[in-house]
């Protein structure tokens, strides 16, 4: 029979103090360019916070204002809702829900404040992967980090897929393979388009441009969006790797 004491196994997180991990801090201070990639890396890495509640099942879900043409949901409240889980997560807009996740005691403790959750929910340390497995396997395949912060960054499902299996992430904007699929997809020729193009956006998200010919009226532009937006949604390819995106219609007026 074997003593208690070799049945337990050491806290994976004894001594942690709450600060931000140093591959974390580091990402934070990448460009706009290269930050989102950065801390998608770090994720697969490290400890992050999640916000649980102790005893009975609640989360808070913090509801958001959408604008259609972005994908940054704007904060306006925090209201107490059963669910199962009892993890704080944040409403993306158009149904979706993210997990959010914290870098650091600090920002954790911030949030929780603003929303007034402290005495309901604690933070708890766990490994970026297992959120990752989290949102991939209960939820709507997001995470948002450290929301209502200047760090804030939503991580969309094909990142989440990459952080819980330690898989290298291809940014859409470095995989052109989405722009090939999605001009395959398109019923015939489309008036006016010349070309698209996937630029990393604000807080994780990506900017697809619609390059239109000089000329090209309105009722082009708005079919060329249209038409976009279905195979963005349809696609499976397109669907899997480009989740989060703004698009932009650029074109020289008529």
């Amino acid at each position: 029979m074997p003593h208690g004491e070799s049945l337990l196994t050491p806290h994976p997180f004894a001594g942690d103090d709450g600060s931000i991990a140093p591959d974390l801090e580091r990402a934070f201070r990448e460009n706009r360019l290269l930050k989102t990639e950065a801390v998608v890396a770090a994720l697969g890495e490290v400890r992050v916070l999640i916000g649980a509640a102790p005893h009975r099942a609640l989360s808070f879900d913090v509801e958001e204002s959408y604008d259609e043409r972005s994908a940054a949901p704007q904060k306006t409240s925090a209201h107490p809702l059963d669910n199962p889980d009892g993890l704080i997560r944040v409403n993306f807009g158009q149904g979706r829900h993210a997990y959010a996740i914290f870098s650091s005691a600090q920002a954790y403790g911030s949030f929780a404040q603003k929303y007034d959750i402290a005495s309901a929910m604690r933070p708890v340390p766990i490994k970026a992967r297992d959120t990752a497995a989290l949102a991939l396997a209960r939820g709507d395949g997001l995470l948002v980090l450290d929301p209502d912060t200047p760090h804030q960054q939503w991580i969309g499902r094909s990142a989440c897929m990459a952080i819980a299996t330690g898989d290298e992430w291809c940014a859409p904007w470095s995989d052109p393979a989405i722009v090939q699929h999605i001009m395959g997809a398109l019923p015939g020729k489309v008036p006016g388009l010349e070309r698209l193009s996937i630029d990393p956006g604000e807080d994780g998200s990506a900017f697809l441009t619609i390059y239109l010919i000089a000329g090209s009226s309105r009722e082009q532009v708005d079919y060329a969006v249209h038409v976009i937006s279905e195979i963005i949604c349809t696609e499976s390819y397109v669907k899997a790797r480009l989740d989060l995106v703004e698009l932009r219609p650029f074109w020289a007026g008529v």
